[in-house]
């Protein structure tokens, strides 16, 4: 059996985590109007850090875990559990 080109990007993609983080942050980006690159970098403008901890809350909820959410975003797996604390208490969780 030969594999198409579509299918090896499909097995690519099962394979590598990234893409499913960079997925949801892509989302996040085009609905609040702010690039993937402010979302995953380290400035503290409130309407930011919202957009980034929503980010953290989705990938934990989708089954990422804490340590591979931080890599991504260049951090560490406090920030990322802070993260998702402030969410979770956002909505009332």
């Amino acid at each position: 059996m030969i594999l198409s080109p579509e299918d090896l990007n499909r097995c690519a993609e099962i394979r590598d985590p990234e893409l499913g983080i960079l997925r949801v942050v892509s989302a996040i980006a085009e609905a609040t109007g702010l690039t993937v690159n402010e979302i995953r970098g380290h400035r503290r403008w409130p309407h930011v850090v919202a957009a980034r901890h929503l980010a953290f809350y989705i990938c934990h909820e989708q089954g990422f875990s804490a340590r591979r959410i931080a890599r991504f975003f260049n951090s560490d797996r406090s920030a990322v559990f802070y993260g998702i604390a402030k969410e979770r208490a956002r909505r009332g969780q």
